[in-house]
């Protein structure tokens, strides 16, 4: 698929602020484990990672599930795709899916990237079986644009109605689509500390948002934050077996 990625910053791959996220342990456990719950226990599925980067949300299942989840990665960079090749990760390119075959497909902070988003929603669509499911986490509201936005070649960030829009044309049903991360929506808005002034992540100031705002931040959106902001958009939705 040509230009699937956004070509306003082509020679830039996101390789800084990629590695320094690892180190936010709470953020990459809540989202690991919204996806590990989708994979039932008593049979086993098919399931892709699109847009895996160095394979962090691919490698979740080697610890749960690991016999019963068969995990492909969906990556178009070079060097993700070689890193990818050393942890002994399948990687498969989305055109050679067959249609009507994935049990699940997921994407974390991928499609924010890409130009032609409903091409994709449509392609998603077609690989999964019917009822298979689709999940996604992108960034919300665009006016929490930054610089690190521009510095990562994002051409949007997402409004809840719109990508719902974009979902139900594609033919999904939406089962869930809720805002994650109050803190860092109020830290992205008033701060803006934890971002440079080229756009990279404060590894520091990373780390206490991780341990300390970040896990408040997810007690406010359960209570009821979830339903009216958040720096990101949860979304799960399904593709009916009719």
């Amino acid at each position: 698929m040509k230009h699937i990625q956004s070509q306003k910053s082509p020679h830039y791959s996101g390789n800084n602020n990629l590695e320094i996220m690892q180190i936010a342990r709470n953020y990459n456990s809540f989202i690991a484990n919204q996806i590990l719950s989708l994979a039932p226990d008593d049979k086993h599925i098919k399931a892709y990672d699109f847009g895996a980067g160095t394979g962090q949300f691919t490698t979740i299942w080697r610890q749960f599930r690991k016999n019963k989840v068969d995990v492909s990665a969906i990556e178009l960079d070079p060097d993700y795709r070689a890193v990818l090749r050393r942890k002994s990760l399948k990687i498969v390119n989305v055109e050679n899916i067959n249609k009507n075959s994935a049990d699940l497909i997921y994407s974390v902070n991928v499609l924010e990237h890409i130009e032609n988003d409903q091409e994709i929603f449509n392609l998603f669509f077609k690989k999964l079986k019917p009822g298979g499911r689709l999940f996604l986490y992108v960034p919300a509201f665009q006016f929490l644009w930054t610089k690190m936005d521009d510095a990562v070649g994002h051409v949007r960030r997402y409004q809840r109605q719109d990508l719902e829009q974009k979902l139900k044309l594609a033919g999904f049903k939406v089962e869930n689509l809720e805002y994650a991360d109050s803190a860092g929506f109020f830290a992205t808005l008033l701060a803006r500390s934890l971002i440079k002034g080229n756009g990279d992540l404060r590894p520091r100031l990373l780390l206490f948002f991780d341990r300390v705002l970040f896990p408040l931040g997810r007690v406010m959106d359960k209570l009821v934050l979830k339903h009216f902001l958040g720096k990101n958009l949860l979304v799960l939705a399904k593709k009916n077996l009719s």
